[in-house]
């Protein structure tokens, strides 16, 4: 077991000032696929952690001197940690979408992201739309390993060696222009997969998606929208799908049309507009509720589940987008804080009964991750990303782990110049309580200008199990998941 005080923490920190700066080096590209046994470790692999992680994001924000303008649109680079016998295996690859293929060739842009233009202008951009970089998210299910973007197809990679076997469209149902968005939820107790994607277009629409056990496209809807909102994440109880659609939206369609401005400067937020609530039935696909409260942004949601007749979820909010000139800019600009955390409790018969609760231990978090098992269930542990005051706050440098019932936070500081992806929750096999496992993430450390794999006993949250040191630098990373198998 690894251990090291705050106030051990707060000299280091002092004794070897960093530059408030050195986070950027976590938006620098990686070229290099590796493929190796992980050797050097301080602290030991719990000897019950057994499967596979695989994480997704971006893995080359720039090609040549050219700097891509926006941190979604870097090509997706997947990495799989396999844990067997108390051993860590590693391997990364990129995404072999035709825009990675053709710029790789190429040496240079030649595709329009979402912040990124194609050079020569305007004509050269109009009427474009974002290349799919398959970078946001990855899962397994139906038996097949598909790398997750905000507004295209998933893209199929081989689990065992992370190859790219191209495009996946169900057999035909994920048809036209309608996009699989990277924020699907996996059911424990029925295994179906509920997923969602934003339709563009002048009369804009949310596709809808029920997937069965087996990976087949069961179910789906389109429905209208008021705006053409930015929908990045949805939530899923037992019998609902929840979408809060804030008035984040592409108000006026021209500039981006016509090549002059990127999608990025495009999107605006509205208070003007409402925020929209929607309860979909998972059953028939009708929709149950639509209200409207006051406005704000969320991105990322928590958990959901129903009680006593109300459905429950949690989220971080915004009231702002400044977060946008961040993402637009990663390698000049900072980003100090995150949202603040709120459970809202809906009532599906009274569109006029909402009630909002906001967790005043939250420390400005996102990235919000809990025990999978408990998706749709009811649960009272939710992780996430933070921002601390450790010397280097301007990423995110700690994980905090909140009590929901008692609004209790504490807090995991992976200190001074060391910086966290998201953190994922891995039960262990003979769990005794939901927080019974283990929290594990990738951290960027700019002394060494190398990753550890840094696993945290997510019921004792003050013990660091383990520090797994990988032989090179790694991008941060989006989202992940764990899949309780071995694939090498």
């Amino acid at each position: 077991m690894v251990t090291e005080s705050m106030e051990l923490k707060a000299q280091r920190a002092n004794e070897n000032p960093l530059p408030s700066d050195c986070h950027r080096r976590g938006f620098a590209p990686m070229e290099q696929e590796y493929e190796y046994w992980v050797e050097e470790m301080e602290g030991q692999l719990p000897a019950d952690l057994s499967g596979t992680i695989f994480y997704n994001g971006p893995g080359r924000l720039q090609i040549g001197e050219q700097k891509y303008g926006h941190w979604f649109d870097g090509d997706g680079m997947v990495c799989a940690l396999t844990f067997k016998d108390r051993r860590l295996h590693f391997k990364n690859k990129f995404v072999r979408t035709l825009k990675y293929r053709q710029e790789s060739a190429a040496g240079k842009i030649l595709y329009r992201g979402l912040g990124t233009q194609r050079p020569g202008g305007f004509l050269n951009n109009a009427l474009r739309a974002p290349a799919n970089v398959a970078n946001t998210n990855i899962i397994y299910h139906g038996d097949k390993l598909l790398a997750l973007w905000e507004g295209g197809k998933p893209y199929e990679l081989d689990p065992a060696t992370l190859d790219t076997l191209g495009q996946y469209r169900y057999y035909g149902k994920l048809s036209g222009l309608k996009p699989f968005s990277a924020h699907c939820k996996i059911s424990p107790k029925t295994k179906q997969l509920i997923n969602f994607g934003i339709v563009p277009g002048i009369k804009p629409k949310l596709s809808l998606y029920k997937v069965s056990a087996a990976g087949q496209i069961i179910q789906q809807q389109m429905y209208p929208l008021k705006f053409p909102a930015f929908c990045h994440d949805f939530a899923v109880s037992e019998h609902y799908a929840i979408f809060f659609i804030s008035p984040l939206m592409i108000k006026n369609t021209l500039g981006f049309l016509t090549g002059f401005k990127s999608i990025g400067e495009s999107v605006q937020y509205d208070p003007s507009y409402q925020t929209e609530v929607w309860l979909i039935s998972l059953d028939d696909f009708s929709v149950k509720l639509k209200t409207e409260i006051d406005p704000f942004i969320v991105i990322h949601y928590g958990n959901a589940y129903e009680q006593e007749g109300r459905v429950n979820l949690d989220l971080f909010q915004y009231d702002n987008w400044n977060v946008n000139s961040f993402l637009m800019d990663v390698f000049n600009n900072n980003i100090e804080q995150g949202g603040d955390l709120y459970r809202y409790s809906i009532n599906p018969e009274d569109s006029d009964d909402i009630g909002i609760t906001k967790y005043h231990s939250n420390l400005g978090g996102d990235f919000p991750t809990w025990n999978w098992h408990r998706t749709a269930q009811s649960y009272n542990y939710l992780y996430a990303n933070v921002i601390l005051q450790n010397g280097t706050p301007y990423y995110f440098n700690g994980i905090e782990k909140i009590d929901l019932e008692n609004d209790v936070c504490q807090v995991h500081d992976c200190g001074s110049g060391r910086f966290t992806s998201e953190a994922l929750f891995v039960p262990r096999q003979e769990a005794n309580s939901e927080d019974d496992g283990y929290l594990i993430s990738t951290v960027y450390d700019y002394k060494s200008d190398c990753n550890e794999i840094l696993i945290i006993d997510a019921k004792d949250f003050g013990s660091t199990l383990c520090r797994a040191k990988l032989k090179h630098f790694l991008p941060f990373r989006f989202h992940g998941s764990y899949v309780p198998r071995i694939f090498i």
